[in-house]
């Protein structure tokens, strides 16, 4: 059966890497594929490469600046495809993606079996990806795959799924009132909504690392309300398959962790989610704070900690980073003289 895959790609402002990202997807092996560019209001040079690549297999929208959410929600009004696969504008689908997942696939009009994939971290080069395999890479039932979620601190990006439309229809559109970790819940309502999540060893995707969708860049009561409203929906989606000890108790974990962490970064705590905790059975443990409030020595020995911290991170993220550049640019500069050569 050669069922027709449809690509969303939101886009603002990527005129660095839209072209790749495009590219990757019409290079599939799997050739039964339209590509659907939406251009979110870009003021680069984004919508002006779209037009270079457009053909009958890629349509390209434009419209005013809505986040990514709202864009990806465009392409799905247009999108015809039996499977959906979304693809950040950065990213980079493997040329045999597509095609190893359908081979797991059933193929059947009601499908509601969901397909994930590996995925490795880049900056520049591919090659120098990094991966990092986790508990969720392998077959799992819906409730299995969420409590491992909460668990174990795992995460899949949005790019590692093929959704069949069944699953597509059953959770809707994306939140476009979240502006952090809209992808994140959206996983969880798509697990929830599906009969199994297969994983397939051999589908792959990259992802680049450009500080995307970072909390600690966009510091603002919003963007605190949007992190909280993620994690309770998550939450929402386990309890609604089973609510139990055992998948409270991982709820428990899963809201303490992203509370900690958004306590750590110096944000306030929305007070649901100490209501939340006690709902869950539990209590937040914000130790960072019990410890500031025993005094200004204890105060600034975890403060300069975490500067500490903060800082050699940000150093070692920026060499990283800059040395993965210098190569990518080195390699690029060398292929231009042999091409002048030629």
């Amino acid at each position: 059966m050669n069922v027709l895959v449809s690509v969303i790609i939101p886009a603002y402002n990527a005129e660095k890497w839209i072209r790749a990202s495009v590219e990757s997807a019409l290079n599939q092996t799997w050739q039964n594929i339209e590509v659907i560019v939406i251009d979110d209001g870009s003021n680069d040079q984004t919508y002006c490469i779209l037009q270079t690549v457009q053909n009958k297999n890629v349509k390209v929208i434009s419209q005013g600046n809505r986040g990514a959410a709202a864009a990806r929600n465009k392409g799905l009004q247009i999108a015809q495809g039996d499977y959906i696969q979304f693809l950040d504008s950065d990213d980079i689908l493997e040329t045999g993606k597509i095609r190893s997942q359908l081979n797991k696939a059933d193929l059947s009009p009601h499908s509601m079996v969901l397909l994930s994939s590996g995925f490795g971290t880049f900056y520049y080069q591919i090659k120098r990806a990094k991966v990092k395999p986790s508990i969720l890479w392998q077959d799992l039932m819906p409730l299995e795959w969420l409590i491992n979620r909460f668990n174990e601190r795992a995460w899949i990006i949005n790019s590692s799924w093929l959704i069949p439309r069944g699953i597509i229809e059953a959770a809707g559109a994306w939140d476009e009132n979240l502006t952090v970790d809209d992808d994140g819940e959206y996983s969880c309502r798509l697990v929830s909504k599906s009969e199994m999540v297969k994983f397939c060893s051999k589908a792959w995707v990259f992802y680049r690392q450009s500080g995307k969708n970072s909390l600690s860049k966009k510091r603002s009561n919003v963007a605190i309300s949007s992190q909280y409203r993620s994690t309770e929906l998550s939450i929402a989606y386990l309890r609604g398959i089973e609510d139990s000890k055992r998948t409270r108790d991982a709820c428990l974990r899963f809201l303490q962790r992203r509370m900690g962490s958004l306590h750590k970064e110096g944000f306030d705590v929305p007070e649901e989610a100490y209501r939340l905790a006690e709902e869950l059975g539990g209590k937040l443990d914000i130790s960072r704070q019990k410890l500031l409030e025993s005094g200004p020595v204890i105060t600034q020995l975890l403060e300069g900690k975490r500067l500490i911290k903060g800082c050699f991170n940000t150093v070692y993220e920026v060499a990283v980073r800059s040395w993965d550049y210098l190569l990518y640019r080195s390699i690029d500069k060398l292929l231009e003289r042999n091409i002048k050569w030629l």
